[in-house]
C-alpha cells in the first residue's frame, strides 16, 4: 500500500494540533490546581516555645450562618501551621492565643467570642450568652484582615495588644 505523502502530513499535523490542545488544557489545569491548592489562612510560631491559637469568623453557607469559633491549634517553636486551607471565603476572621509561658495575643475588648480553655473546641453563634456553659469562657480576639488575599500568613512574636 502506497501512502500519499501529502495525506502523512496532514495527519501528523492533526495529531501535532491536538496533542497542543490538550498540552494546553493540562498546563491551565495544572495552574489552576496550584492556585487553589496554596490558599489558606497560615499562622507561624516566631517564639521559643509552644502557641496554642483559637480563631473565630462569621460563617454563612447553607448549614449555618452565624460567628464560629474553633481551638485549639499547637504550633511548636518555628513551626507554621495551616489552620483554614481553601480559598480565604472572608476577608475578615479573628484569633486569641495564648503561650506556654502565659504571654498572650488578643484584642482590646471590641471582638469577644467564647472558648473552652482546656478542651478542643467548635462553637457556633459563639458570640451568644447561652454558650457559656461547662468550662467555656469569653476571650477578646484580634481582628485580622485578610484584604481579599487568598493566602495570608500571620507570624506570631512577641505578645502585644492591638
Amino acid at each position: 500500500m502506497v501512502r500519499n505523502a501529502k495525506s502523512v502530513n496532514f495527519k501528523e499535523k492533526i495529531k501535532f494540533r491536538k496533542m497542543k490542545k490538550n498540552l494546553f488544557i493540562l498546563a491551565i489545569c495544572c495552574l489552576f490546581f496550584v492556585n487553589y491548592s496554596n490558599a489558606q489562612l497560615k499562622f507561624q510560631n516566631s517564639q521559643d516555645h509552644p502557641i496554642h491559637v483559637a480563631i473565630a469568623y462569621y460563617e454563612n453557607d447553607e448549614s449555618f450562618t452565624g460567628w464560629f469559633s474553633r481551638g485549639w491549634y499547637e504550633l511548636e517553636p518555628g513551626e507554621t501551621k495551616v489552620l483554614i486551607g481553601g480559598d480565604l471565603e472572608y476577608s475578615t476572621y479573628f484569633f486569641y492565643a495564648v503561650d506556654t509561658e502565659g504571654a498572650e495575643w488578643k484584642g482590646g475588648g471590641k471582638y469577644s467570642f467564647i472558648i473552652d480553655p482546656v478542651n478542643a473546641f467548635e462553637i457556633k453563634n459563639a458570640d451568644k450568652g447561652y454558650q457559656l456553659k461547662d468550662n467555656r469562657t469569653v476571650k477578646d480576639f484580634r481582628k485580622i484582615s485578610t484584604q481579599g488575599e487568598k493566602t495570608h500568613t500571620l507570624r506570631l512574636g512577641e505578645s502585644e495588644e492591638e
